[in-house]
């Protein structure tokens, strides 16, 4: 399992184009749940998903508010690599992050 932490990290997003977008975001484990928190330039929230464990991977759907994008997303450990499905207005994109040790 993964320990305790709260990483900034790039989230490449993999959409219809085939070439990654990264994101930055900010990801907070604690108490066996995953976090992923994603602002606008602003600073406005514009993805908090909360990722709860489902047996080998996590789960979770965007909960920054009712404005924001309904989002329904599930990712996996892969050696060092987080990897997961993001589905999004109906979209499907692949996305993948690493939470590396300082």
């Amino acid at each position: 399992m993964v320990k305790k932490s709260k990483k900034h990290v790039k989230v490449d997003i993999l959409f219809d184009v085939g070439v990654p977008e990264p994101e930055e975001a900010h990801v907070t484990v604690q108490g066996g749940e995953m976090v992923i928190d994603m602002q606008e330039p602003d600073g406005v929230t514009k993805y908090l998903i909360v990722g709860k464990p489902k047996g080998y991977y996590f789960q979770g759907v965007n909960s920054a508010g009712p404005r924001m994008p309904k989002v329904r997303v599930r990712w996996v450990k892969l050696g060092k690599v987080f990897i997961g499905q993001w589905l999004e207005d109906g979209q499907e994109y692949l996305f993948s992050f690493e939470l590396k040790a300082k």
